[in-house]
């Protein structure tokens, strides 16, 4: 039974969207007899084939239900080499000869021609920084903004979305991805993917294929997504944040430090954030928003935004938060329940005592009650998830993360501390990483299990102990907390005095 019949070079003419939508509709949970006729007689290239196995392998479409017809024997080649590479697994499709002239001349469309190293978020998607800064992604290196690679990005406390996305920031940025260069702005993705390690573009590039594959990079720039940081103002001082993040952080840090002005770390002392509400109406293809902080559900201005949404019926926009865990707000709850689907994601990335230290503010069992709430939500509607961040303070303990994230019910990923460079995995000494990468292999956890490879594949070490030992030692005496009674096997491992506390 023939359940699809196209001859795909239409597609160089048709809506960008319109071969994803067409293999949308007709993906199966089961296939029996049914076929799948593509047709090629003329001149394709690889780019139109690439999109195409892209989409079938996203999607989970069996090759081997997908026959092929062309008059041109390069396109066998092409649609065998395309399917090789973007289908790792059960990549065999059927193709036949059909003899028909060879016209000489046929249209090509180059819109298809998207790197296999392309990333979503320059094309679709704003970060509005705790200090306001608009740029494409959470994870660029602000390093190099204002230099010859990448100009400096607008603020939103004198720049409006609209000038953003188009503003030379986020055009340089586009114009890079669109060449297939290896930016070095972007290395936080890049090593994660040199090392077999899923990156923030990879996980974004599966969690927003619906956009993926229905935007044409070379002709749109419509923001469908939405990164807003709600200000700094948080109830935790986490060893792995500053006071450019948490308010709390930044008391402390006044009473010790010398420290910026708050107006200048965060753009909502400057700015009202019920700007937001405003905003929606302007971005008529908004689909997704993620709210973050700081802490995201202490900020009760940005209940506004969700308000409006619900008044003009844009139910169907996916809201997103990621929160440490210590808040459960029925305010936000109640708006939430009424929008198709929100994604919560939490900052856990210890357990017990070690939690509380690394998250200093917190009480583990008030969070554990937290956490029980939240598992109660409708998961129809509500995607709950743990996202560890991978750093030397929790590297050794993940076990009982995961362990308590089974237990709830909850997905989770993984994410790794880059900065500071004393608090990543790389500031572990090289005669000791045996030690952790037994320890993670011998998890119960495949995802912990494949955390070895970035020790195995990568011989970086950033030889910061004196660093790591005297911020271990200057946050402590302020807190009266003692690492090495909290971690003595960690301790150590990581050679650090005792005779420092």
């Amino acid at each position: 039974m023939i359940i699809f019949e196209k001859e795909i070079s239409e597609y160089y003419t048709q809506p960008f969207e319109d071969m994803y939508r067409d293999l949308v509709r007709i993906k199966k949970d089961h296939y029996t007899n049914e076929q799948i006729i593509i047709t090629s007689y003329g001149w394709t290239n690889e780019n139109i084939w690439r999109h195409f196995f892209r989409i079938v392998n996203s999607i989970d479409i069996p090759t081997y239900f997908i026959k092929v017809k062309t008059n041109n024997p390069d396109t066998i080649r092409i649609v065998r080499e395309q399917c090789g590479k973007c289908v790792p697994k059960d990549n065999i499709v059927e193709c036949t000869i059909v003899l028909k002239p060879l016209p000489t001349k046929s249209y090509i469309n180059n819109r298809f021609d998207i790197h296999d190293a392309m990333c979503i978020n320059p094309f679709t998607n704003l970060e509005v920084a705790v200090n306001g800064n608009i740029t494409v992604c959470c994870d660029l290196d602000s390093a190099y903004y204002g230099t010859d690679l990448l100009p400096k990005p607008l603020n939103i406390k004198d720049s409006s979305i609209e000038e953003a996305k188009n503003s030379e920031h986020v055009r340089k940025i586009q114009q890079d991805f669109l060449q297939g260069k290896s930016t070095p702005y972007c290395n936080s993705c890049w090593n994660n993917e040199a090392v077999g390690f899923p990156s923030k573009r990879q996980r974004d590039e599966y969690f927003f294929r619906d956009i993926i594959y229905t935007t044409d990079f070379h002709n749109s720039n419509e923001i469908q997504t939405l990164d807003l940081k709600m200000g700094f103002t948080c109830n935790l001082k986490c060893r792995i944040c500053s006071h450019q993040l948490s308010s709390s952080w930044y008391s402390e840090d006044k009473r010790y430090d010398n420290v910026p002005s708050i107006k200048t770390l965060d753009y909502g002392y400057t700015l009202s954030r019920k700007m937001w509400s405003d905003a929606v109406d302007n971005l008529p293809d908004l689909r997704y928003i993620n709210y973050a902080g700081g802490e995201p559900l202490l900020d009760k201005t940005h209940l506004a935004k969700l308000e409006r949404l619900i008044e003009l019926n844009r139910k169907n926009v996916h809201i997103h938060y990621n929160t440490n865990g210590t808040v459960y707000s029925e305010r936000h709850i109640e708006l939430l329940e009424q929008f198709d689907t929100v994604s919560i994601t939490f900052s856990i990335d210890n357990t017990e005592e070690r939690f509380e230290y690394e998250r200093h503010g917190s009480n583990w069992s008030t969070v554990l009650k937290t956490l029980d709430k939240y598992s109660k939500l409708d998961r129809s509607r509500f995607i709950l998830e743990f996202f560890p961040t991978v750093n030397i303070f929790n590297v050794m303990y993940l076990d009982g993360v995961i362990d308590l994230c089974d237990q709830l019910g909850f997905q989770y990923a993984f994410g790794f501390v880059n900065k500071p460079k004393y608090l990543s995995l790389y500031n572990i000494p090289p005669e000791n990483r045996h030690v952790v990468t037994e320890r993670l292999r011998s998890s119960k956890h495949s995802k912990i299990q494949s955390l070895a490879r970035r020790f195995e594949e990568q011989d970086t070490y950033h030889d910061m102990q004196a660093e790591l030992w005297n911020e271990i030692t200057r946050i402590d005496l302020r807190r009266n907390e003692n690492f090495c009674a909290t971690y003595p096997e960690l301790s150590k491992l990581l050679h650090i005095p005792v005779s420092q506390f």
